[in-house]
Order: structure tokens, then C-alpha cells, then sequence
């Protein structure tokens, strides 16, 4: 009795796994993030045994059945295919083989499907935890300062180093536990947009209380605290469409607390001056900016490229995670043959290629749902549901802004973090069932 009193209750878990699957490269490989999957696979079979665990409305269940079409088309692209099917899926390059299946790798396919499921698995997990709004809110807060701890983590890294003399500093970008910078920029620009939510749920209950709770002043101090770590550190980080896209969600997220004009402006301004200061500071990321033209041109024609292998196979695609071998068959000058594209640097782009247009499409199609159902539940003003609205919305839009450029939720850390926002917020959306 006294080991289970020990034991953390399963969101303390669920929060506790999400920070330490940014620490080990994102989990940005398969060994990884299938080590990951066995000990959410254990949460699973324990939470889903009990009766009655996990209790869907009508919308979360076609969010589960939609989602389930990507790792079924996977498989399917790892079959052995009638010639006379294959007939009509053709290469962009004159070749001589006569492929058997629409995957050019089914080992990657079948791989790829796995990390999908558990997405989904992922997914239901946080929905039965979330007891209470409570709970969910309890949640955020600790998903928030994970991310300050690897923000604060990554500070340290990245200013000294030890050698054999002592410390020296390091200029690189900071990546934290990420092989990339734009990956990291992406995990801290969801923090900031939830400490700012966090912090303006408290001033809510300091505003209804006034000078009642003077304790809430000093919670308020803290969470700024860790903001301003998230914001150096995402500056730090010298990525161009984090700082871009994080500034923009972050504005967009105190708009959407706040119903009073006045606050549409003031805070992001307030950001702004303050990510001006830092930026001035950082002279990597002022360069960076000077030159962003370059860095679009070459990825301009690397988007080219990826359109013709869409062309070429619209319908079924190349195989989910097959991307690299796919571009090869279409990589030509001006691109640098000394660079290896594993990815089209736009995660809508990779699904095309990868599953067709149709298939590829079914991730829009998810966030879209998910998008109307959270706007829906933003007619509830000062409550914990509006501020778990607003924290999965803005969450929601950063990801899908940033994809659009770069491929951050490819990476699993990226995406269970995103996964454990919105599964806190929907599990209290307008319709759902609140009670298991």
C-alpha cells in the first residue's frame, strides 16, 4: 500500500515521458523512439485494462478512425502488387526494374506505420488521464516547465564546455537534446506560447481576488521567469522560423485570452522589444536574417523537385519515410549533389510524396477537425476550458505553420508534445464526455 502511495498517478507519468523524449536527439530515430513506444506501450496496457478506461464522444472517435487510415495505407504499400496494378505506378526516371510494390523501401513503410500507431495510442492516453479540468491544468503546468528545464539545460550546454583547462564558450546553435536547431526552436515556441497562457490564467484569478493572494504575484514572477529562459534560449537557437513563427504565436495567443483591444497589441509589443534586444545581442541570428534570401532560393527549387514526384505518383506515393530514396530518383542541379535531402523541408510536402495526395492529406484533414472543435469551446470565457483551448490552439497553429517550411513535427518529441497539449485541451472540448 505504502509502494503504490509512491507511485506517480498516470499524467504525472505521461509529463514526465515527454520531457525525456527530447532529451535522447528528439527521439529522431527508430531505436529510439521505439524504446520510447515499450514504456508507453506498458502505461497503455495498464490504463486500458481497467473497464470502462477510455470513453470517446463522436468527434474524438472519427479523429481515432480517421487516423488510422495513414499506418493501414502503409501497409498496404508494403504488399506485393498484380503487375497489372503496378502497371500504373511508374518512376520518374526511365529504369530497368519492374517494381513489385508501391514502397521503395516496405521495411521503412512498416517501420513508419509503428511510430504512427503509437501516436495514436499516445493520444488516447492522455485523453483517459485528463480525470479533471484540474488535472489537465496540472498537466500543462508541468509540460510548461519541462521545457523550461531543457531550456535552462541547454543554456548551460551551450555557453561552456569542459576541457582540460577549464570552461569555454561554444558558438554554435543551440539544439538542445535536438540534432537541429529549427527542431528546438519549434519544442521552445510551444513553451512560450504555454507559459504565456499559464501566466494569464493566474492573473485571472489575481484580478477576480485582487490583493487577497499576494502568493499570486510571486507565481506570476516565476512563470515570467521561465519565459524569458524559453525566449533566450529560442533566440540562442538562431533559427530564423521559430523566432518568426514562435513571435507570431505568441501574439496570437495572448489575443486570444484577452477580449480587450488594448491587449491585442501591448504584450507582443512588448515581446517584440524584448526579442529585439536579444536579437541585437546575437549576431548569428542578425546575419542569418541579412542573408535569408540565399537560403530560400535553394530551397525554392528543392520544393521544384519535390512537385515533380508528386506529379509522378499522386495517388499512391513512395512509401511512408521513403522520401530520401525517392528524391534521389529527381535530385539534379542547381542542387549540390554533396547534400542528402531526407526530407522535403515541408512535412505537407513529404506526405504527398510519400502517401499521395489523398492519404497525404489525412494529417490536414486531423488538425482541421481539430482546429473547429477548439474554436468552438473558445465561447467559454475565464474558465479552465477556454484556457485549455487556447494553450492547443496556438500550440496547434505553430505546428502546422511550421510545417509548412520546415519538418519540427517529424520529429516524435516534437510531435508527442503537441499530441499531449491537444489531448488535455479535447478531452474537454463542447460535446465531449466528462466523466469516464
Amino acid at each position: 500500500m505504502q509502494i503504490a502511495r509512491c507511485v506517480p498517478d498516470l499524467p504525472s507519468l505521461l509529463a514526465l515521458s515527454v520531457f525525456l523524449a527530447a532529451l535522447p536527439r528528439g527521439l529522431n530515430a527508430p531505436f529510439l523512439w521505439l524504446n520510447w513506444g515499450l514504456v508507453i506501450a506498458v502505461f497503455a496496457w495498464v490504463k486500458f485494462r481497467e473497464p470502462g478506461a477510455l470513453k470517446l464522444s463522436p468527434i474524438l472517435q472519427s479523429l481515432f478512425w480517421l487516423s488510422l487510415i495513414i499506418p493501414a495505407f502503409a501497409l498496404l504499400q508494403v504488399l506485393t502488387m498484380p503487375q497489372a496494378v503496378m502497371s500504373f505506378v511508374r518512376l520518374p526516371v526511365e529504369a530497368d526494374i519492374s517494381p513489385s510494390r508501391i514502397s521503395l523501401l516496405p521495411s521503412a513503410s512498416m517501420v513508419a506505420s509503428l511510430r504512427w500507431f503509437l501516436y495514436i495510442v499516445f493520444f488516447a492516453l492522455v485523453i483517459s488521464a485528463m480525470k479533471t479540468r484540474e488535472t489537465a491544468l496540472r498537466f500543462l503546468w508541468m509540460l510548461y516547465w519541462g521545457i523550461v528545464v531543457h531550456g535552462i539545460c541547454a543554456l548551460l550546454i551551450h555557453t561552456y564546455t569542459l576541457n582540460g583547462e577549464g570552461f569555454s564558450e561554444i558558438k554554435l546553435s543551440l539544439t538542445g537534446g535536438f540534432v537541429g536547431r529549427n527542431a528546438f526552436a519549434t519544442y521552445l515556441g510551444i513553451g512560450l506560447c504555454l507559459g504565456l497562457v499559464l501566466m494569464l490564467q493566474k492573473s485571472n484569478r489575481l484580478n477576480q481576488r485582487c490583493f487577497g493572494y499576494p502568493r499570486q504575484y510571486f507565481e506570476i514572477l516565476i512563470v515570467l521567469l521561465g519565459l524569458i529562459i524559453i525566449l533566450t534560449a529560442l533566440v540562442k537557437t538562431q533559427s530564423r522560423l521559430g523566432l518568426t513563427i514562435s513571435l507570431f504565436s505568441a501574439g496570437l495567443t495572448v489575443a486570444l485570452l484577452r477580449k480587450n483591444a488594448i491587449f491585442w497589441f501591448i504584450p507582443p509589443l512588448g515581446i517584440m522589444t524584448l526579442l529585439a534586444g536579444l536579437i541585437a545581442m546575437e549576431a548569428n541570428v542578425t546575419e542569418r536574417l541579412v542573408f535569408i534570401q540565399s537560403g530560400f532560393e535553394i530551397r525554392f527549387e528543392a520544393y521544384s523537385q519535390t512537385f515533380e514526384l508528386i506529379a509522378t505518383r499522386p495517388w499512391t506515393g513512395f512509401g511512408f519515410d521513403c522520401f530520401r530514396l525517392a528524391f534521389e530518383l529527381v535530385h539534379s542541379a542547381p542542387l549540390t549533389g554533396a547534400f542528402i535531402w531526407d526530407r522535403a523541408h515541408s512535412t505537407y510536402l513529404t506526405h504527398w510524396v510519400e502517401l499521395g495526395l489523398i492519404v497525404g492529406s489525412v494529417p490536414i484533414l486531423l488538425g482541421a477537425i481539430v482546429f473547429k472543435e477548439l474554436i468552438s469551446a473558445l465561447s467559454k470565457q475565464n474558465t479552465p476550458t477556454r484556457t485549455l483551448s487556447v494553450a492547443a490552439l496556438s500550440t496547434l497553429i505553430l505546428g502546422a505553420l511550421h510545417s509548412s517550411l520546415d519538418f519540427s513535427l517529424e520529429i516524435p518529441a516534437n510531435t508527442f508534445l503537441l499530441l499531449a497539449i491537444v489531448g488535455a485541451a479535447l478531452r474537454y472540448h463542447k460535446g465531449a464526455q466528462e466523466r469516464q
